[in-house]
């Protein structure tokens, strides 16, 4: 059986570039090219081992993340770079506050894009970046940003490996995603994009309501 990992987070009374930046990243996430890939087998380095000390005591709850049980099986490199990343990912509202953090993530390959930007929403419905950076910055109620993530075998064994897949079921979920996030249909408002990287295939989904206040009373999403 396939295991999902869900995280859920929100952002609130952030200031605006804040915000932009979170969407911005999500959806175009430039960076340079990946390290030397031969040397990911290696032990672990130093820094990288500080980093994730810190990283686990500023977010402990990442210790239950599928990419922290690789590290601690093999403590190498490669595993170590994974988990740091996908860590720093699913929590951008902390991540963005540290200069440490800002820098690692700054250095991270592209999101698959779909035209010229990765994010998505509802069919039919154009995306414009800069239109919804704008109007994400100015939402005064929580900002909502979950993560969902696969381990990569699993990803592609049930087709959900790519952003056209993932597009496909969270327009088909929207009734469901209103319902557990308290928002009215009507005013229900989500941004998703696919990061197709290493061991763990995710999803970035953004959800808030059109109605500041709307949503403001869930502590965690169940799906």
């Amino acid at each position: 059986m396939a295991k999902l990992i869900f995280t859920s987070r929100y952002i609130r009374d952030a200031p605006p570039e804040h915000l932009q930046n979170y969407v911005r990243y999500i959806s175009t996430r430039e960076g340079v090219e990946k390290a030397d890939e031969s040397k990911k087998n290696l032990p672990a380095t130093s820094a990288q081992k500080d980093l994730i000390r810190q990283l686990l005591k500023d977010m402990p709850e990442s210790k239950d993340m599928l990419e922290y049980e690789d590290y601690r099986q093999r403590s190498t490199i490669g595993n170590a770079s994974e988990f740091i990343t996908q860590a720093l990912e699913r929590n951008l509202d902390m991540a963005a506050m540290k200069e440490n953090y800002v820098d690692y993530l700054a250095n991270r390959p592209r999101v698959e894009r779909i035209g010229e930007h990765g994010l998505f929403t509802d069919a039919g419905k154009p995306v414009i970046l800069s239109e919804v950076q704008k109007e994400v910055s100015g939402h005064k109620g929580p900002v909502w940003t979950h993560v969902v993530s696969l381990r990569l075998e699993d990803a592609a064994r049930l087709g959900y490996d790519s952003a056209r897949e993932w597009m496909s079921l969270l327009r088909s979920k929207r009734a469901m995603l209103s319902r557990h996030m308290k928002i009215d249909s009507a005013d229900l408002r989500w941004y998703a994009a696919f990061h197709n990287e290493g061991h763990h295939p995710h999803v970035h989904l953004m959800v808030y309501s059109a109605k500041d206040n709307d949503g403001s009373d869930v502590e965690r999403c169940r799906f």
